[in-house]
């Protein structure tokens, strides 16, 4: 009989082999990736394309406002009668862009797949983009910056990312209100067959796939018709400063505090030790940075250390808000952390912690098969191996506090961007 005083004993996390898409070509020739776990009858389809991405279009807002206007409207259906038909599946549909790609996703029951492909292709190939509908798009969006303009936490971020890229970077650029007015609808209708229309795609789903669901696909997405115009390659400057900007706000009660630099790509062979830096700094509701800004000096609420990892590009944000007449003191104390860390090796105890955490978080995040393509969007995303999650853990495990202590002194430098906006 079990003895339930007796706790199971405790095990390492090991490798284990992620499971694997099924891959094949469309017949318009258009890479697919099936990710099938048939434990309930439901579907997930994600279309990228990485023309639809800010990194590719001469205008970000155009580029924006062409993917949310595919929904408004097409040759057969008005947006209340294509949102009232995908209502009433009980299904989800979206269209947006990022800024290394746009995207269709929809999830359904799979017994209206075939109609939601349906629909798909009708967004990709007939959007009308009636004015009146623009219009409602724009005073909202308008009205959402408006908004978010009157939050130092968002001024900030904007403003960090400016100085880290350029204000013209597509990965530093931030829509507008005088932007948004300036944009007509015949820029969108000229702007769809160079994002979406004809443009190539990549297909991940993952769900209750079968042979019979594959097919469904193929049939309908593997008939688009393809522009074999080759894409052109892209490249933007940055224009990084490392320079300190205070933007004061007469009524604002608290400071938004942002410390970026750039680091290192995803590819590179040294990402996962940085994360677990990265971790151990502010990575965690343990980490260093809480320790000290929230538990013992009480400066703020919460703060964080994160990597934004991008195609181009990879960088360090640490964020925090504090009372106005703190600010300096949580900067210095944020400064104190980072140095810390460049001089002083990580304690075994605490190592093996970060490395159980980032593990189990691990682990936890591929509990279902819409979280199993969203880690293989990244490999295709990232130019990664399709193996590269399966010694994952191996990985984490090889980090040494040496190996953190070389990294911190190469990234860890007083070389960061600083805005302070309150």
């Amino acid at each position: 009989m079990l003895d339930r005083t007796i706790p199971p004993p405790i095990k390492s996390i090991t490798d284990f082999i992620l499971t694997k898409p099924s891959n094949l070509l469309l017949q318009n020739g258009m890479p697919a990736h099936f990710v099938a776990a048939r434990v309930q009858p439901i579907v997930s389809v994600q279309l990228i394309f990485e023309t639809g991405g800010s990194w590719f279009v001469p205008s970000v807002d155009v580029n924006h406002f062409t993917a949310k206007m595919l929904l408004e409207g097409t040759q057969k259906h008005t947006s209340t009668q294509f949102s009232t038909e995908i209502d009433g599946y009980g299904a989800f549909l979206e269209v947006g862009t990022a800024m290394d790609y746009a995207s269709l996703d929809f999830q359904c029951l799979k017994k209206h797949l075939p109609r939601l492909l349906e629909l798909a292709c009708e967004l990709l190939t007939q959007a009308t983009f009636p004015a009146q509908e623009l219009d409602k798009l724009k005073t909202i969006a308008i009205q959402n910056i408006k908004i978010n303009n009157q939050k130092t936490s968002n001024i900030a971020s904007n403003e960090l990312r400016a100085m880290l890229f350029g204000k013209d970077h597509p990965y530093g650029y931030t829509m507008t209100e005088e932007s948004i007015a300036q944009i007509e609808i015949e820029q969108l209708k000229n702007h769809y067959p160079l994002s979406f229309f004809k443009q190539p795609f990549r297909l991940l789903a993952a769900g209750d796939i079968s042979e019979v669901e594959i097919k469904h696909i193929d049939n309908f997405l593997g008939k688009l018709a393809i522009s074999d115009r080759a894409k052109k390659e892209v490249v933007h400057e940055k224009k990084y400063t490392t320079q300190s900007i205070y933007i004061e706000k007469d009524n604002a009660v608290q400071t938004s505090i942002r410390l970026g630099k750039h680091v290192l790509s995803r590819k590179d062979d040294d990402f996962v030790p940085l994360n677990v830096l990265n971790t151990i700094l502010g990575g965690f509701f343990g980490s260093r940075l809480m320790k000290n800004i929230r538990e013992e000096k009480g400066l703020s609420y919460g703060i964080s250390s994160s990597l934004g990892m991008l195609k181009n590009a990879g960088y360090m944000v640490v964020g925090t808000d504090v009372k106005k007449e703190l600010r300096q003191q949580a900067l210095d104390e944020i400064y104190k952390e980072i140095r810390k860390l460049a001089v002083e090796p990580v304690g075994e105890d605490e190592l093996n912690l970060v490395k159980s955490y980032i593990k189990g978080s691990f682990i936890g995040s591929l509990n279902t098969p819409f979280a199993l393509a969203s880690r293989y969007l990244n490999i295709y995303t990232h130019n990664l191996p399709e193996d590269y999650y399966d010694h994952q853990i191996n990985r984490i495990d090889q980090v040494t506090s040496e190996k953190l202590l070389e990294l911190a002194a190469k990234y860890y430098q007083d070389d960061f961007t600083e805005i302070m906006v309150g």
